[in-house]
């Protein structure tokens, strides 16, 4: 009698009380972009920012929606990077729990060089379902599109409150992608889908069979994995009370800092060269992080590289060259 009254008390609390857990995805550790050593490291640090700040704003749990990793083959860097990031974790008493992605299918497994314990550190929930007070999570890793749809037609997701999946919806895809599933295909019953795969920042709502507002979409990736993507770097919270969705905000962390520079005439990079210059000067006074820079230029241009080179000269600034080939 004792215990179910326990039970049934710890049961009324799990409903009263507040639920604030974090949500990113797509943090590609181990990816050596543009061949650069800095840039490897800027993985790690986004994703490593990025749980920082959720720990520091009393999310009671993080999700990472896949690819965490961006090689098949992991490093002693990259195993070192989680293993770290898994002892901070545990460390502040909070749970990341991670689904694979299609890049996550690591040698060896990164599930068997981390060991979280049961309360906290990196747990991996492929197909399973975890209870964060009360707040009802089921994950599914990256799979084909039919598949998953059988899975969420067969499966029991009774009371499922966050729905985690790696796939591309074609409602978020800016071109045609037989792969992506559309929202359509996911019942309605969720309160939070929590997507990786595309990375973009894109949150959407639809009213759910309920008749209560429901939220869908994508965090973005934690670090900037292409020039077309938003350098500005987000993590997205979801707020529950008493089990139920009340609110969700975007939140922008700090990620290497990305310039765009864009010349089509001698004009325009004569007059950035001030601007250049100034920022140079902001790096070597340590004002600003060690930036990334994207220059894209006509071919017919003489001159375009040196010149910006010079002006960032003793920065170590990251610098991409974008040509435009003319006909």
């Amino acid at each position: 009698m004792f215990s179910d009254t326990a039970q049934h008390y710890n049961e009324i609390m799990a409903q009263e009380q507040t639920v604030k857990i974090g949500f990113i995805a797509d943090s590609h550790l181990g990816y050596n972009q543009y061949s650069s050593t800095m840039r490897r490291r800027a993985f790690a640090q986004g994703l490593r920012k990025a749980v920082q700040d959720m720990v520091n704003a009393g999310m009671h749990c993080i999700l990472h929606a896949g690819d965490l990793f961006n090689m098949s083959r992991l490093s002693s860097e990259d195993v070192n990077d989680l293993q770290n990031l898994n002892t901070y974790l545990i460390a502040s008493g909070i749970k990341m729990l991670c689904i694979s992605g299609n890049h996550d299918q690591n040698l060896p497994a990164w599930t068997t060089v981390v060991k979280p314990t049961e309360q906290a550190g990196i747990h991996c929930i492929d197909q399973s379902r975890v209870s964060v007070r009360g707040v009802q999570i089921y994950g599914y890793p990256s799979m084909g599109k039919n598949e998953l749809i059988n899975h969420l037609k067969s499966d029991d997701l009774t009371d499922v409150a966050v729905l985690v999946l790696h796939q591309p919806v074609k409602e978020f895809c800016g071109f045609p992608m037989p792969s992506a599933i559309s929202i359509d295909d996911i019942p309605n019953t969720f309160p939070v889908i929590a997507l990786g795969d595309i990375h973009v920042h894109d949150l959407r709502t639809r009213m759910n069979q309920n008749a209560k507002l429901g939220l869908y979409g994508y965090p973005g990736s934690t670090e900037l994995c292409s020039v077309s993507e938003d350098p500005v770097k987000r993590w997205v919270e979801l707020k529950f009370e008493g089990g139920v969705l009340k609110d969700w905000h975007s939140h922008v962390f700090t990620t290497q800092p990305v310039r765009k520079f864009s010349f089509m005439e001698l004009a325009e990079l004569d007059s950035a060269m001030v601007e250049l210059v100034s920022l140079a000067d902001s790096v070597k006074s340590g004002i600003t992080a060690t930036p990334l820079v994207f220059v894209e230029f006509k071919t017919s241009m003489e001159n375009v590289m040196p010149r910006v080179r010079q002006a960032l000269a003793g920065t170590d600034a990251m610098i991409v060259p974008r040509p435009i080939f003319e006909a």
